[in-house]
């Protein structure tokens, strides 16, 4: 089974967050985030860059998602929501930026990407929600060196 396969899908959102560090991100300390984590599609994940060797990944179960889908918090309010096309109406929601602060230990929030796998779902939540066992910690993805087979996926550090 490999990260992408949602064994409950009925239940959860599978989400991904690209690191430079192995430790889950949830583990770390983040001066410019805080204790929240953005983690979206795995397209989004992969589109930081291959600076960004490993993929954490993450099920938040559908129940503490809030229902309002917000604007990306990197949109600038001067240009309105990113990502929508032209002559789409946006709910009222996604013409503001995402706040993080709403995220805590029981509720995630919902974002349209503007960035990465633009216009895609993208989600934040707090690393208390992981500690306490509300949103799970799904495993690690990273490359390791070359071999004469070439690259090398791991998954690790968690339980499917």
């Amino acid at each position: 089974m490999s990260a992408s396969d949602n064994v409950h899908p009925d239940q959860f959102v599978r989400v991904f967050h690209r690191s430079y560090s192995e430790t889950p991100v949830h583990k770390l300390r983040d001066k410019q985030k805080g204790d929240t984590i953005f983690a979206g599609t795995r397209k989004s994940s992969e589109e930081r860059g291959p600076w960004y060797p490993f993929t954490h990944v993450y099920d938040i179960p559908k129940s503490m998602i809030r229902p309002e889908l917000w604007g990306d918090d990197m949109m600038r309010l001067d240009e309105g929501p990113l990502g929508i096309k032209s002559g789409e109406q946006p709910e009222l929601w996604e013409t503001l930026p995402a706040d993080p602060s709403l995220a805590d230990e029981h509720t995630a929030i919902q974002f349209r990407n503007a960035v990465e796998d633009k216009g895609s779902i993208s989600h934040i939540f707090h690393k208390d929600a992981v500690k306490s066992g509300n949103v799970r910690y799904v495993g690690t993805e990273g490359d390791q060196p070359r071999s004469k087979f070439g690259k090398i996926q791991i998954f690790h550090r968690g339980t499917l």
